[in-house]
């Protein structure tokens, strides 16, 4: 039996290449309404701690929004993550034990600003300015593989996987990978392509030129979900957005502007998708026997002891009516 061949390249050696491609126009497009979605659903998740797999090219955590106190996010090994300080810019080679300590202070200071999270432009195709963000706030805090994270069980409030499933050989381990270091009701958001938009007939177009993101491997938000079923997760929040066509012109951008008015009725149309599930497994505490005084218990014996005093009573009171008397007279 014949295999089906996959032409979409690994997690680690995509993700410079996908930072790259989100630089473009057309990438800091789909930035800013991703960051209108977000906004929309992490509010509500709360927790010590959260993971992103994967930054995009931008330095802030998507998980600033959420009500998260740490936020920890893990890039691919290839790339070289940058530290802008006061006096210079250092350079820092990844490593799986790198670690970088989240300001508290700074943290609060960016959930207090309207503009937390991403610090985009209202209108990136007109300003032609990219993503700039703060300096103090650092993106890649680890570099490993998503197949294994190293990364211990059951610690993480919240997972972010921004385009991780489009770009990885084994998409299910990754679930399971993530599913691993969540906690009993951990939430998981989920950011991919959608094949059934104009981003899905363009991959199938120039899909043999292997150029991220083309070169990914689309998934339907069902199969996703079919998965994610599997895993016992159910699903809060489910979307596809940016209805503009992929083509890098900023004119043909800002002109086709008008078409998110259109969100409510061609949604199904996105070229993205966002699903935001969360486990079933919720922790189980032991109900305890509640204790019951021992006047209120009831004894066997003293129980069928009255249901005879009972019985005996009633044939008593037959043996005396009238209508029995009688006929024992006669």
């Amino acid at each position: 039996m014949r295999t089906k061949e996959t032409h979409s390249p690994v997690w680690v050696d995509s993700q410079p290449l996908l930072h790259e491609w989100y630089s473009s126009a057309l990438g800091q497009s789909i930035l800013v309404q991703l960051d209108k979605h977000l906004g929309s659903i992490l509010p509500a998740v709360f927790g010590y701690q959260g993971l992103q797999l994967g930054s995009l090219g931008t330095s802030v955590s998507f998980l600033e929004k959420a009500g998260i106190h740490r936020t920890l996010i893990l890039d691919s090994p290839n790339g070289k993550f940058t530290r802008t300080d006061d006096k210079e810019q250092v350079e820092i080679e990844p490593s799986v034990d790198t670690q970088i300590d989240t300001q508290i202070d700074t943290q609060n200071n960016v959930q207090d600003n309207a503009n937390s999270g991403l610090s985009l432009p209202d209108d990136p195709l007109k300003e032609g300015n990219q993503v700039e963000p703060p300096a103090d706030l650092q993106a890649p805090q680890m570099a490993a593989d998503v197949l294994n994270l190293p990364i211990a069980n059951d610690v993480m409030k919240i997972v972010m996987l921004p385009h991780t499933l489009d770009f990885c050989n084994d998409p299910y381990q990754v679930l399971r990978e993530a599913d691993r270091v969540l906690t009993a009701d951990g939430h998981m958001v989920i950011i991919g392509f959608s094949p059934w938009s104009q981003f899905g007939m363009r991959r199938s177009i120039i899909r043999w030129q292997r150029n991220v993101p083309w070169s990914g491997s689309f998934y339907s938000r069902n199969r996703v979900t079919d998965w994610l079923s599997v895993l016992n997760y159910r699903v809060h929040d489910s979307r596809a957005f940016y209805l503009r066509p992929p083509i890098q012109s900023v004119k043909v951008l800002e002109r086709m502007k008008l078409l998110e008015k259109n969100q409510r009725w061609l949604g199904l149309l996105g070229g993205l998708y966002l699903l935001h599930v969360r486990k079933q497994t919720l922790p189980m505490t032991p109900a305890k026997r509640p204790w019951i005084p021992q006047r209120q218990r009831l004894r066997v014996g003293s129980l069928v002891r009255a249901r005879e005093e009972s019985t005996g009573t009633t044939a008593a009171r037959r043996k005396i009516q009238p209508g029995n008397q009688e006929n024992n007279d006669s």
